[in-house]
């Protein structure tokens, strides 16, 4: 019989992957505001504002993944935009959480996303599990992130926190996409001087690391979801240009202009991070795609 994963925040494009990623070995099925999803997945209502939860969802669950989070980059960073991008992360972590301990169930494990954006950019050396928080909004958003996720251990349930990098997919809407489409036709370019460290991984890797947690008993805590090779962004661009025979002839885009079109969003694009996988490779986690130039020809071919 297959073990019974549920996801919340399935529908998105990392969740898309997992959940046919992991459909072969599981029983996999979703959380979702409505039942007008994939036909192929399960899906059960729950209404995070509300705090409700179908109760037919946690029938036989025994791992529960946590994907939820609004897009970082899709709107102009207000202060009610801020809060919401909080919220996002937090409250569906606080929903599952109370339900878990309110109703009997049979869940072993919890795993939530995070993200790099935890780490300190301004100290320019590789990042590991070991270092420390850094300063800022996206640092902030991380540590709200992994302190609810955390408190999953008090219901002695294993909790393991995914910091994801930057995904490449070739899946539309994803932003490897769009840089792809672009050097395609024509119009790549990097941003700022294009150094900046880009620490990324391949979808794939990725679901395989979610799988990865979901299997590892003795798995707790943070784990950073990169690959262990990071390049710059004039690198993963011209490993693009490479693989599609395109040429790049325009210039960088020059970082104020990108201030000015982002404002406080623009950070994200310009920041430089190199992170290791340290613990993934410790546990003996082998990557598929551990080079970009293998992810992008993987993608792009």
């Amino acid at each position: 019989m297959k073990q019974k994963v549920l996801i919340a925040g399935g529908t998105g494009n990392v969740g898309k992957r997992l959940c046919e990623w992991l459909s072969p070995n599981y029983d996999v099925a979703i959380l979702s505001r409505s039942h007008k999803e994939d036909p192929r997945i399960r899906t059960y209502q729950w209404n995070v504002k509300d705090g409700q939860i179908d109760d037919k969802a946690f029938e036989n669950t025994k791992y529960v993944i946590n994907l939820c989070g609004a897009h970082i980059l899709s709107q102009r960073w207000s202060s009610d935009r801020k809060e919401e991008i909080i919220e996002s992360r937090i409250q569906p972590a606080q929903v599952l959480r109370k339900y878990l301990m309110k109703n009997r169930h049979q869940v072993e494990a919890y795993i939530s996303a995070s993200a790099i954006g935890i780490y300190d950019t301004t100290k320019g050396e590789d990042q590991t599990e070991e270092s420390p928080a850094g300063s800022g909004f996206l640092a902030d958003v991380c540590m709200a992130w992994e302190k609810e996720a955390a408190m999953f251990s008090d219901l002695s349930i294993r909790q393991v926190s995914i910091r994801i990098g930057f995904v490449l997919s070739n899946t539309q809407g994803n932003a490897f996409h769009s840089l792809a489409q672009s050097v395609k036709y024509f119009v790549g370019a990097a941003v700022g001087n294009g150094k900046q460290m880009i620490s990324w991984i391949h979808i794939d890797d990725l679901c395989r690391l979610f799988e990865f947690a979901l299997k590892s008993d003795d798995l707790n805590g943070a784990i950073n979801a990169t690959a262990p090779n990071p390049v710059s962004l004039n690198k993963l661009i011209s490993s693009v240009a490479e693989e599609t025979k395109r040429s790049l002839w325009l210039p960088n885009i020059p970082k104020f202009i990108l201030q000015t079109i982002l404002g406080e969003r623009a950070d994200l694009l310009l920041q430089s991070i190199s992170v290791l996988p340290k613990r993934a490779l410790q546990k003996q986690f082998a990557f598929s795609y551990p080079t970009v130039d293998i992810a992008v020809k993987d993608l792009l071919n």
